[in-house]
């Protein structure tokens, strides 16, 4: 390799620049694991499972547990309001804020179709209460239209 007197590098003298190694193909890598199995999900066609998450969500809405804009998809507008000013009129005791409500149990009634009538009894730790809900279908959706806390 020659400089010459303009600081060029002469081309003809340089080294052959190191080969690079030829690319192969390589089998694809396996699906990795999904980490929110969707199959899990509630289905929103089946009413009971719908009626069993809309009460549980009631229930800890009403311990505190869980904030009331998360029911907005299981609910109509004027039950959520409902249930807010529930748990707004409710005291707040520092003892009864680390139990979670257990669900007890869901009965249903389908008077006509399309129509649902639930209530469920809900294990509040001291005290057992119960809720009465409609659940009428949309599309292919349930939503809660009238609620009755007890």
């Amino acid at each position: 390799m020659q400089l010459t007197l303009a600081g060029r590098v002469d081309v003809a003298d340089a080294p052959a620049p190191a080969e690079r190694p030829k690319l192969r193909l390589v089998p694809a890598l396996p699906e990795p694991p999904k980490l929110y199995d969707v199959s899990r999900r509630i289905s929103r066609s089946d009413p009971r499972r719908v009626a069993e998450s809309f009460a549980r969500g009631v229930a800890e809405v009403m311990a505190r547990c869980r904030p009331v804009d998360q029911l907005r998809e299981l609910a109509s507008w004027e039950v959520v309001r409902i249930i807010e000013r529930a748990a707004t009129r409710q005291r707040r005791d520092p003892r009864r804020a680390a139990l979670h409500p257990r669900l007890r149990s869901v009965h249903l009634a389908a008077p006509c179709d399309g129509v649902v009538e639930a209530c469920a009894v809900v294990d509040g730790g001291r005290r057992t209460h119960a809720m009465a809900f409609r659940l009428e279908r949309y599309e292919n959706t349930w939503r809660a239209t009238v609620v009755q806390l007890g």
